[in-house]
């Protein structure tokens, strides 16, 4: 048998290659005959990015990342001029490799959605950029139960899976914050710096307070902008609004009450100036006209300059005493108005925390003095009263709207429909009312307010028990809020 030599570049090709497949030669997805290299590079390059789009990058981390090793290794031997079948080869086996990723992830889609889909959240809440550290470790953990599902029989801890649904969830609230509010939480950080605590008080607690009603908001729906939009948009109209009568307290040298009533003279004829240029563009022959107009009074106005100057000075001179005066009346006036004041900010208030609920989570409804919660949406386990994960944020949104209320007692109705015996449902729906009682005293419900439980069972439907829908209607959970005040 003769010896057969190579030349030494073809040593190095082998070389590589054989560092890129390992000991082992990859599975390689068939291919027709007459396979194109372009169109199969091309072929598992989509399979790629519809993997990297579901996710299931993560869920297979290592047959992703031969896909991927495999398709660019194709690339680079086609841009090289190699010959087709080793460009082929590579392409079936990042094929193979990416079909694989497919198999891993929908066979565990099902059960890892809750955390593909907290993890979705977060990146489109820009968490990799303003949550770095925190997404990398998330990411990290998720990628490690990736690779055990790439190998059969491994059985998914449910408690580990919940941990880091809650890691992306953190890192997706933050990330909103930070990406929502950094120019409010800036403005407020400058008015802070330029004395606002001396020389606007008021306003700095009534922005602050606002920053903190919209992280409230973006943590009770950070999903949705629109639950939160409105307290985003009170945010950031609460600093502006510091930040420009500080900046009037600082040049005039005026107490915050007097910049305030500047600001608002400002805002007025702000107002004026927009109302005038949308008269000026109504039409050309009013524009001249108001311009003739303009020039007339102008003319008249620089002769009588010096007069007017001396006259303005005495009239404001005279509307600083009247200021003075207000001053006294208005501190006599907010006394009597306090108690209306407060009512009408606490309407306010739980009809914005009422709005959280959405229509398929709660109803709630106003019964004299008593404010009922109708739960719709606790999804309780057949014959099993255990609190479901995805029913706490609905509770968050009852015990915010318990602390906000004037509340004297609180009364938990549990229900079921009639299907199985009255003494089951009746001993079902008790369970069930207690279950969410310890839940919303476990979130720090004031132990001086008494909570009380009710199991009725199926003897008080909301409507029919023949059909499936009333059935699942009748099952529910009310929580009766007694109030000393009719609201």
């Amino acid at each position: 048998m003769k010896l057969q030599y190579l030349c030494l570049p073809c040593l190095f090709v082998i070389a590589a290659t054989a560092a890129l497949v390992g000991c082992a030669t990859p599975a390689k997805a068939p291919l027709s005959a007459d396979a194109s290299p372009q169109a199969e590079i091309n072929r598992a390059s989509a399979t790629i990015e519809d993997a990297s789009r579901k996710q299931y990058d993560r869920l297979a981390p290592n047959h992703f990342q031969r896909a991927v090793d495999y398709r660019n290794s194709a690339k680079e031997r086609l841009s090289k001029g190699a010959d087709s079948s080793s460009v082929l080869s590579d392409a079936e086996i990042s094929l193979r490799a990416a079909n694989e990723v497919e198999t891993v992830g929908e066979s565990n889609a099902g059960t890892m959605r809750s955390v593909l889909e907290a993890r979705g959240y977060a990146v489109t809440a820009q968490a990799p950029q303003f949550q770095e550290k925190e997404f990398r470790s998330a990411d990290k953990d998720l990628g490690k139960i990736g690779e055990k599902l790439e190998s059969t029989g491994y059985q998914l801890d449910a408690d580990e899976l919940a941990g880091i649904q809650k890691q992306f969830s953190l890192t997706e609230i933050a990330a909103r914050k930070r990406a929502e509010l950094g120019t409010v939480k800036s403005q407020i950080d400058q008015a802070i710096s330029a004395g606002a605590r001396k020389k606007a008080p008021i306003l700095l607690e009534k922005a602050l307070a606002k920053t903190a009603a919209a992280e409230q908001a973006i943590e009770m729906s950070p999903h949705n902008s629109a639950g939160y939009a409105g307290a985003l948009g009170e945010a950031s109209r609460a600093s502006k609004k510091l930040s420009e009568v500080l900046a009037i307290t600082r040049s005039n040298g005026a107490s915050e009450e007097v910049a305030l009533t500047i600001w608002d003279q400002n805002r007025a004829l702000d107002a004026s100036h927009a109302a005038l240029s949308q008269a000026n563009t109504s039409s050309e022959k009013e524009r001249v006209e108001t311009k003739e107009h303009s020039d007339a009074v102008l003319a008249n106005t620089e002769a009588n300059a010096s007069a007017d100057h001396s006259e303005m000075e005495n009239a404001l001179a005279a509307k600083d005493a009247r200021l003075d005066r207000q001053h006294d009346s208005i501190t006599a006036l907010k006394s009597e108005n306090s108690d209306f004041t407060k009512e009408e900010e606490l309407k306010q208030k739980i009809d914005a925390i009422k709005k959280t609920f959405s229509p398929d989570e709660a109803e709630v409804m106003k019964d004299g003095k008593n404010m009922v919660v109708r739960l719709k949406k606790m999804e309780f386990s057949t014959g099993r009263s255990d609190l479901n994960p995805d029913s706490f944020a609905t509770l968050r949104k009852v015990d915010t709207l318990i602390a906000a209320m004037p509340a004297t007692q609180i009364t938990v109705e549990g229900h079921t429909d009639s299907i199985g015996t009255d003494k089951m449902n009746k001993t079902l729906s008790q369970h069930r009312a207690e279950a969410v009682k310890k839940y919303l005293l476990s979130q720090g419900l004031s132990d001086s307010l008494n909570v009380a439980t009710a199991g009725y069972g199926s003897d008080r439907p909301l409507t029919t028990n023949k059909t499936k829908g009333g059935r699942a209607t009748n099952r529910r959970v009310d929580i009766v809020i007694e109030t000393s005040v009719t609201l």
